[in-house]
């Protein structure tokens, strides 16, 4: 197996002389090429930059607390807590955040775009020196017309830039230079694994994509020639090891480190939101279909085609088994899938190149389909969604003026709205004791008393679309399972009353306690 993925197929051969002979010096189109690509990339992803999600604001009011010196919080004046996934991401974004959450959620957004666009130049730039079929870009293409890239590269998550460690990681790999792989300045092994350091699901992906040296056969035959079997083996295997030490420190690092600092191995939205195996299968099927993943079921390559193409559609599906164990996500449009779709395009174009012509229309064509069926199912409103978001921030803004102390499952707008407050988290992403409590990532068993020992004086809950707040406020629609929980808590219903209903979407009610706790 160890000598397969070493000696690589006469195509990945081929591959390697295309792209580092100097008898075919780079043309100014092939130079040009993926810059142009890229401009093009970021000009229609921009047509939905609006796109965000409320997490994306829980790492921009981590980043201010940082810039303002109030140190890794969620709360002024509260304890660290591990609320960002991507360990580090507030750091970086704490560069831009002195001024306030939202200057920190502005400067993210623009990162992930260009990221994500500096992302689909490094993969044009590969699949450009492809030698075969000019129906290779037809998964370019159809990454371009993504609407989970789209929306995901100006989320203010950290997908754009995950997204282009991983394509930089395979561009360093098998495009960045001619060499001997034993001599690698930047290792891709280390880029990768900083991917998988920021999105921990991605670890399996990226371990097998760190492993192939097909494109580096040619460049090692001389060195192996007189080599004997089993030492070549040796070296194979030495060689392998290397590259899966080399693409797990990150990863280890950072667990290490969580260890140390608030004493578990995995970020506390692990705890929070419990996997769930059979949630986990639909999000990972459906993702599948949607970001195109049937470009690269073809029995061409089963068959006789490209090594290197079956070991990356490997990582894509692996990645796909990782996601389905972490029990899938939340969040619309795939967000897990997308930083895998760099190695899913280079997968694809392998393919398409030399596969026979007529599979590869059909099944770029039903990838098209699967895109148009997204698109049409999110519908470009979705580049609305921010401006909603901070239609509501400065709606609730003057009413949460007044509040110490707010409980609600939706916190990141609230820490934009009330960056004075302490927020609850009822979901206990950035909430450890709430983390831990049983029951599901929305639908907490929040404890009798809690809202006391808390000191909770506001309520902050998301009500159904196009729904009002009920006479008996507590039977209202909530979104939530936590909220009706809490809502039917004794006593809850008695304590607090309506004061402020947002009636836009996304609705939400705000409850005030009618009497201060005493002290």
């Amino acid at each position: 197996m160890l000598e397969r993925l070493a000696l690589g197929t006469k195509f990945s051969d081929r591959f390697a002389v295309e792209w580092t002979s100097e008898a075919n010096p780079a043309s100014r189109w092939r130079r040009l090429g993926p810059v142009l690509a890229a401009a093009v990339a970021l000009s229609l992803w921009a047509c939905v930059y609006g796109f965000t999600v409320d997490d994306a604001l829980i790492s921009a009011r981590y980043a201010h607390h940082l810039a303002t010196g109030a140190g890794y919080v969620f709360n002024r004046g509260g304890e660290p807590t591990d609320g960002v996934t991507p360990l580090g991401y507030a750091h970086l974004l704490a560069l831009f955040a002195g001024e306030s959450t939202l200057a920190a959620f502005a400067a993210a957004k623009l990162l992930g775009l260009l990221a994500m666009a500096a992302a689909f130049g490094l993969i044009t730039s590969l699949v450009w020196r492809l030698p075969g079929s000019n129906l290779r870009f037809a998964p370019l293409a159809l990454w371009l017309l993504s609407p989970q890239t789209a929306a995901w590269a100006s989320s203010g998550m950290e997908t754009g830039l995950v997204t282009l460690l991983v394509a930089l990681g395979l561009w360093l790999k098998f495009g960045a230079r001619t060499r001997v792989a034993d001599s690698e300045p930047f290792s891709p092994a280390l880029v990768l694994g900083m991917a998988a350091a920021w999105r921990p699901e991605l670890m399996p992906c990226v371990l097998l994509l760190a492993m192939p040296r097909a494109l580096d056969s040619r460049a090692d035959e001389q060195a192996q020639a007189d080599l004997p079997r089993a030492d070549d083996a040796a070296r194979q295997l030495l060689h392998a090891s290397g590259r899966a030490l080399l693409t797990m420190l990150p990863f280890v690092s950072v667990s290490l480190f969580r260890a140390y600092f608030f004493a578990t191995l995995t970020p506390l939205s692990v705890i929070a939101k419990r996997p769930d195996v059979s949630r986990g299968f639909a999000y990972a099927g459906a993702s599948l279909v949607l970001i195109g993943a049937v470009q690269l079921l073809s029995l061409w390559t089963v068959q006789r085609g490209s090594r290197l193409a079956r070991w990356l559609s490997l990582a894509v599906f692996a990645h796909a088994v990782a996601v389905t164990l972490a029990g899938g996500d939340w969040m619309a449009l795939s967000r897990l899938f997308v930083p895998a779709l760099p190695a899913m395009v280079v997968a694809a174009a392998l393919v398409a190149a030399e596969a026979p012509r007529l599979g590869v229309l059909i099944r770029s064509a039903l990838a098209l389909a699967a895109t148009l069926f997204a698109w049409n199912a999110v519908g470009w409103n979705v580049g609305r969604v921010g401006a909603d978001r901070m239609a509501l921030i400065e709606a609730a803004a003057p009413v949460l003026s007044s509040s110490q102390t707010i409980a609600a499952v939706d916190v990141g707008w609230l820490g934009a709205a009330a960056p004075h407050a302490t927020i609850v988290d009822l979901a206990g992403v950035t909430d450890p004791e709430v983390a831990r409590l049983p029951g599901a990532h929305t639908t907490k068993k929040i404890p009798d008393g809690f809202l006391v020992a808390r000191r909770v004086d506001t309520l902050v809950f998301n009500l159904e679309p196009g729904t009002a707040v009920s006479g008996d406020w507590e039977t209202s629609p909530f979104v939530h399972g936590v909220e009706r929980y809490v809502a039917l808590e004794p006593g809850v219903a008695q304590e607090f009353e309506p004061v402020f209903h947002y009636e836009r979407r996304p609705s939400y009610v705000v409850l005030r306690r009618k009497r201060p706790l005493p002290r």
